[in-house]
């Protein structure tokens, strides 16, 4: 998988390390897929993938849209290499009930949070 280097994200007091990637042949056989990992800076803990099968072309590493819609601009479309979109979907994931607890590790499909992150984010 292609990566950048971690960012830092705080939301109160706990502080975050995040990361965008692009995968070939993830571990649920999709063959494209965009990767956000956020992980527990200090105290270190687990860390939690957000898994965003591509559905056509990419635009740039890190964008993706809703399922069905045909690209930015048709109804949905998240960055996933900004701060905010970051937060949300760490927000959602735990309003759902995940959690970044020391040596937890999940990967869910990304696009089960879509439409409550771009609710958080004003449905740009």
């Amino acid at each position: 998988m292609t990566r950048r280097r971690s960012r830092r994200l705080t939301v109160g007091p706990e502080r975050f390390r995040w990361s965008v990637g692009h995968r070939h042949g993830g571990p649920s056989g999709v063959d494209c897929q965009e990767v956000l990992t956020v992980f527990r800076e200090k105290p270190a803990g687990g860390h939690f993938r957000f898994a965003f099968p591509l559905d056509g072309a990419v635009v740039h590493q890190g964008g993706v849209w809703r399922p069905g819609a045909g690209g930015p601009g048709t109804g949905g479309y998240l960055n996933l290499n900004l701060p905010g979109t970051v937060r949300a979907l760490l927000d959602e994931a735990r309003a759902s009930g995940h959690s970044l607890t020391v040596g937890a590790a999940a990967e869910v499909d990304g696009r089960q949070f879509f439409d409550a992150v771009l609710a958080r984010l004003g449905d740009r």
